[in-house]
C-alpha cells in the first residue's frame, strides 16, 4: 500500500491531507484544479490493482457505478492510474461514519436511525433498479452530514474484489457481521442482500452491538445462516414496538420475509413515527433511578432559561412516584453523558412522561425542577463551581500585568475576537462594512456577497460567527434567480430548527424543495419532510395555557419592534419563533415573523414564510389573505 502522500495525482488533483486508511486502499482530501472543486480520492493498494484480472474488471465495472447519481450516494466522477494502483476521485462529503457516530454516543437516537435508515434504503433501491449490488453495506461505508443526510459510499469494491479473495470456504468478500445468509453461502446474492445488511447496521445503532459476534468471521456466518437475533427490544426497551418489528423484519433468514425492495424498507421505517409525536431516545447507557437518587440530565433542551441559554436539568428520584408510566410501563431516567444526544428533544419539552412516552403530559403531571436543591448554591457550592473561572481571570490580569511591564506600556486594546483595534485584519472589516451598506443602498446585492465571501476565504478564523451572520444576511436578499444560494440556504435553516422548532423546520425545508423542483433536481431534504409530516399527523391541538404563553410572547415582541425598529433584535425573533412553537395553527404569529424579517432585510425568510401560509392555512382566512398581499408587494 501506498505510505507517502502524494502531492498530484493524474496532474490536476491537488492532495490536501490523508483522511484515512484501510484494507483496500487510502482515501486523501483533495482539490480539483481546473473546477476548484474539493474531492475525496480513494486510492486502491498495489496489492489489489496489481492482479491484472482485477484491473480489467475493475474499469469495466466502475463505469456502472460512476452513473449513478442519487442525492444519498457519494458520487464517484472519475478512475485515475496513478504509478502501480488506481485512483476512484469521489465526492467528498463533510461529515462523519455512521460508525464514528455509534462510537461517540453509543447509540444513536431512535429518530436519527429511521431518517438515516430511509435515506439509505431508498439509496439501495436506486442502485438495485441499475442491477449494482453494494455487497457491502456497513457503518463504515455510510456517511453522515451535520444536516443529518446520510450517503453510502463504496459501491461495486467488493464485488470488483469477490473473485480473486474468496476464502477457502467459499464465503464470498464481505464484512462478517454485516453479512446476509446467502452471502455466507455464495449464492443468490442480490439487493435484498445489501437490506439484510443495511438492518444489520440499524440493529447495532440501536442496541450499540450487533445481532452476532464470534470468535472468528467462520463462527459469526455460521450464526447468521442458522441463529436468530435477540430482538432489539430485549437490549434497548425504550424503543417503539414499531420500529423494533421493523428492523427485525429486515434480518429474517429468509428473503421471502424480509422487505421486497429498499423503498418498501423506506416506509415501512418511516411508518413507525406515524403514533408518535416526539421519537424516543436510544437506551444505550440507560438505568432504573436507584431508590433516592439523582440523575444529572445534561438536556440542553429540556428547561431553557427565560435568555434562552442551556443549563443543566437534575431530576429527584423521588418525582418519578408522581408521573405516569409510559405506554411500555417502563418509569425510567435516561442517563446520558453527551448532551448533543438529547438534541431530538423539542425545545417545549418539560417533564420526564414526554422523554420516556415520546407524547405531551397533561400539564397537572410533575414538572422537572431546573435545578436541584443539592446543585451547590450555597458558598460552598459557588466556590465549586466558579473557581475555575475565578483562576482563569487571575492569570489573565497577571498575563496583561507582566505586559504591561516587560514593554513598559500599555498593550494594545483587544476587539471582540481578541485582535488589536490596530490589527489590518480588523480595519479592513471596518472598511469592508463601510462598502456593504453603499452596495446595499444601490441594490448590488451579489457585489457586497462577494466580497463578505472573499473576506471569509482569505481570514477564515476572524469573527468567524459576525462574518457568517454578516454572509447570511446578504445571502437572504438575493432575488429568488439564484436558487442554487438559497436553497442551500433553506435547507440549511430547515435543518437548525428540526429539533427546535419543526414546524418552521418544514416551512423551510418545504421551500428548499420547492427551489430543487424548479431547478430540476434531486432534493435531499424529502425524507426528512416526510417524517416531519408523519409526526405532525400524530400531533394534538395545543392547549389553553400553550395559546395564552404564545400571546405573551408575540405581544412582548411587538413591543421590542417599536422600540428598536428596523435594527435586527433576535429577541424579536426568538419571541416569535417560540409564539409559533406553542401555537402553530395561529398563523397570525406566522405573519409577523414572516413582516419582521422583511422590516430587517432577511428577504428569503420572508418568502419561506408567505409562501407557507398561503400553502396550509385555511383557504379562507384573513392570514392567508394577507400573506398574498404581502408576497407580492414583495416581488413588485
Amino acid at each position: 500500500m501506498t505510505t507517502k502522500m502524494p502531492d498530484i495525482i493524474a496532474g490536476k488533483y491537488e492532495v490536501v491531507e490523508l483522511v484515512g486508511r484501510g484494507g483496500m486502499g487510502t482515501v486523501f482530501k483533495a482539490v480539483q484544479q481546473s473546477l476548484n472543486r474539493v474531492v475525496a480520492i480513494k486510492m486502491l493498494s498495489e496489492e489489489l490493482a496489481s492482479d491484472i484480472e482485477f484491473r480489467a474488471r475493475f474499469q469495466q465495472e466502475a463505469t456502472v457505478v460512476a452513473r449513478m447519481n442519487h442525492p444519498n450516494i457519494v458520487q464517484v466522477y472519475d478512475i485515475e492510474p496513478h504509478g502501480h494502483t488506481f485512483c476512484i476521485i469521489m465526492e467528498y462529503v463533510e461529515g462523519k461514519s455512521l460508525q464514528s457516530l455509534i462510537d461517540q454516543k453509543a447509540g444513536v437516537s431512535e429518530q436519527a436511525v429511521v431518517s438515516i435508515g430511509a435515506q439509505i434504503a431508498r439509496a439501495l433501491d436506486y442502485a438495485h433498479a441499475m442491477k449494482v449490488i453494494h455487497r457491502d453495506v456497513k457503518p463504515d461505508n455510510i456517511l453522515v452530514t451535520a444536516d443529518g443526510v446520510a450517503k453510502i459510499t463504496d459501491f461495486g469494491i467488493a464485488r470488483f474484489m469477490e473473485s480473486k479473495f474468496k476464502t477457502q470456504t467459499g464465503i464470498c468478500m464481505g464484512t462478517p457481521k454485516f453479512m446476509s445468509p446467502e452471502q455466507v453461502t455464495g449464492k443468490n446474492v442480490d439487493g435484498q442482500s445489501d437490506l439484510y445488511s443495511l438492518g444489520i447496521c440499524l440493529y447495532y445503532c440501536l442496541t450499540g452491538q450487533t445481532p452476532f459476534d464470534g470468535e472468528n468471521p467462520i463462527s459469526i456466518a455460521t450464526k447468521h445462516l442458522y441463529e436468530a437475533p435477540d430482538p432489539v427490544a430485549t437490549l434497548n426497551p425504550a424503543i417503539s414496538h414499531a420500529l423494533d418489528t421493523v428492523v427485525m423484519q429486515s434480518l429474517e433468514k429468509s428473503k421471502s420475509a424480509r422487505f421486497e425492495t429498499g423503498e418498501a424498507m423506506a416506509k415501512a421505517l418511516e411508518g413507525t413515527l406515524q403514533s408518535k409525536s416526539q421519537i424516543l431516545l436510544s437506551a444505550v447507557g440507560q438505568d432504573l433511578v436507584p431508590e433516592g437518587a439523582t440523575k444529572r440530565m445534561a438536556a440542553k433542551d429540556l428547561q431553557p432559561s427565560s435568555d434562552g441559554r442551556e443549563r443543566d436539568v437534575y431530576v429527584s428520584s423521588d418525582n418519578l412516584e408522581t408521573l405516569p408510566e409510559t405506554p411500555s410501563g417502563i418509569r425510567r431516567i435516561v442517563n446520558m453523558q453527551e448532551p448533543e444526544i438529547l438534541g431530538d428533544l423539542p425545545s417545549n419539552t418539560t417533564n420526564v412522561y414526554a422523554v420516556l412516552s415520546g407524547t405531551a403530559a397533561p400539564a397537572t403531571e410533575t414538572r422537572l425542577p431546573a435545578v436541584h436543591p443539592s446543585d451547590g448554591r450555597g458558598l460552598g457550592g459557588l466556590v465549586k463551581r466558579f473557581w475555575p473561572a475565578g483562576v482563569a481571570a487571575l492569570l489573565v490580569a497577571c498575563g496583561l500585568a507582566f505586559a504591561i511591564w516587560g514593554n513598559g506600556g500599555p498593550v494594545p486594546v483587544p476587539n471582540g475576537n481578541g485582535m488589536p483595534t490596530d490589527d489590518k485584519v480588523y480595519i479592513a472589516l471596518t472598511e469592508l462594512r463601510k462598502q456593504t451598506d453603499e452596495l446595499v443602498g444601490q441594490k448590488k446585492i451579489e457585489d457586497a456577497l462577494q466580497l463578505w465571501n472573499d473576506f471569509q476565504r482569505r481570514n477564515p478564523d476572524y469573527q468567524k460567527e459576525s462574518v457568517a451572520a454578516r454572509i447570511d444576511w446578504l445571502t437572504a436578499q438575493l432575488p429568488v434567480a439564484n436558487r442554487e444560494l438559497l436553497a442551500q440556504r433553506r435547507h440549511t435553516r430547515g435543518m437548525a430548527y428540526y429539533n427546535v422548532n419543526p414546524r418552521l423546520a418544514h416551512a423551510y425545508l418545504l421551500g428548499a424543495q420547492d427551489l430543487y423542483k424548479g431547478m430540476q433536481k434531486p432534493y435531499n431534504g424529502d425524507s426528512f419532510i416526510k417524517l416531519l409530516e408523519l409526526k405532525f399527523s400524530a400531533n394534538t391541538p395545543s392547549s389553553e395555557e400553550d395559546r395564552q404563553q404564545a400571546k405573551v410572547l408575540a405581544d412582548e415582541a411587538q413591543k421590542m419592534i417599536l422600540k428598536t425598529g428596523d435594527k435586527v433584535n433576535d429577541a424579536v425573533v426568538d419571541n416569535l419563533i417560540s409564539a409559533i412553537s406553542h401555537d402553530p395553527e395561529n398563523f397570525q404569529y406566522w405573519l409577523a415573523l414572516a413582516r419582521y424579517y422583511r422590516q430587517t432585510g432577511y428577504l428569503d425568510d420572508t418568502r419561506v414564510l408567505l409562501n407557507h401560509i398561503a400553502r396550509i392555512a385555511p383557504a379562507d382566512s384573513e392570514e392567508r389573505k394577507s400573506a398574498a398581499t404581502d408576497a407580492r408587494q414583495l416581488e413588485s
